[in-house]
């Protein structure tokens, strides 16, 4: 696949609610007040290489079949929505599959080939939002915090660290079931991965209402009360792992706004960019933890972003909640959005070609 180099600004915005535990609301002071994004730091995605109309076309008849999967899919979850290559949320269900591994094999192979597919289609979208944007600043037309909250949620990613490898190491443990871990790992920083990972069990297939509230009803328009007809209708992969990490012993950090990069925090307001949204969620931790250079320095209690293809967006986060030896196969995942604990490891993401961004959380600054 050949593609078209037109640089843009993306991002998942991190609109999240949530507390840990039985922790309270602390108030969020970080403001978009003075926070004003400047021209020159527009950029555009990278795109396909043909017209929209043209790679909309050829991804039909390609991915025929992985489209019935998809509404296969949709029927068994309740959540319906029309074959459009255009809609936002389409686009978004998508992509999500790419990780929920709720298929067999062979199914699921046609499955990740489409949303590495939508993945690159859905930047065409993201770009003429982007330019009116650009046009909008262009004519020093001030931004409402709404727009500043969106366009900031587009920005792309502009310099990717470098991925964690997966060092091909082979497990030495001699029990699948044996954890790796010292039950009470407590490190320097104040990390605690055993009480993170508890949190994540805990967890796992629910939503806190104190961190969801907000998705719910911003972001899905319905109550938390009403399970996972209202929980599908927001990507909560990276507000579930920033709980845990908070759960653990994070302390929350503050920037000069909420959309700061800098910032990770969540508010009686709102919660910075970062806490719940995948995209920015990466651009804080790979600073504050630093992605770690092969996959055998991962263990329990560690965060991992996920990208579903080489474009400047990242698409989820993981936390690893079971370690059992050296090997990429030995790093047991948990998530949200599709619900799973344990069912995967980081060796099935390599498997499928994803960019892996782990971050050891006890060497982060707390």
């Amino acid at each position: 696949m050949i593609f078209k180099k037109t640089w843009l600004i993306v991002g998942t915005l991190a609109l999240s609610f949530s507390l840990m535990g039985s922790a309270s609301a602390e108030t969020n002071s970080e403001t978009t007040k003075d926070f004003q994004i400047q021209p020159n730091e527009i950029r555009y995605y990278p795109t396909l290489s043909g017209t929209p109309e043209e790679e909309k076309k050829k991804g039909l008849l390609e991915h025929k079949e992985a489209i019935e999967l998809v509404n296969q899919h949709m029927e068994k979850h309740d959540s319906l929505i029309e074959t459009d290559f255009d809609n936002v949320n389409y686009q978004k269900y998508v992509i999500s599959l790419a990780f929920a591994f709720d298929f067999n094999d062979e199914d699921m192979k046609k499955v990740v080939k489409f949303a590495k597919f939508m993945d690159w289609y859905e930047n065409y979208g993201k770009n003429e939002k982007i330019k009116d944007y650009e046009k909008k600043l262009s004519q020093r037309t001030q931004l409402s915090t709404e727009e500043i909250i969106d366009l900031d949620g587009l920005l792309p990613i502009e310099d990717y660290a470098t991925t964690t490898v997966d060092d091909g190491l082979i497990s030495t443990t001699s029990s699948p079931e044996e954890e790796t871990t010292s039950t009470f790992a407590v490190s320097a920083n104040g990390y605690n991965n055993i009480a993170a990972r508890d949190y994540a069990y805990d967890w796992w297939n629910g939503r806190n209402p104190v961190y969801s509230t907000y998705y719910a009803e911003k972001v899905g328009g319905c109550k938390v009360s009403d399970g996972r007809t209202c929980w599908n209708k927001w990507n909560d992969c990276a507000n579930f792992v920033s709980q845990a990490l908070y759960a653990g012993g994070m302390k929350f950090k503050y920037g000069a706004s909420f959309t700061s990069d800098e910032s990770w925090n969540f508010g009686s307001l709102i919660p910075s960019h970062t806490w719940g949204g995948a995209h920015n969620f990466y651009k804080h931790w790979k600073t504050r933890a630093g992605v770690a250079s092969t996959v055998s320095d991962l263990q329990t209690g560690d965060a991992v972003s996920l990208n579903t293809d080489t474009d400047p967006d990242i698409d989820h986060t993981v936390i690893i909640t079971k370690n059992t030896g050296n090997s990429s196969a030995n790093k047991y995942i948990t998530q949200h959005s599709w619900d799973h604990r344990e069912e995967r490891t980081l060796a099935d993401m390599f498997s499928q070609g994803y960019g892996v961004y782990g971050y050891e959380i006890d060497k982060a600054t707390n």
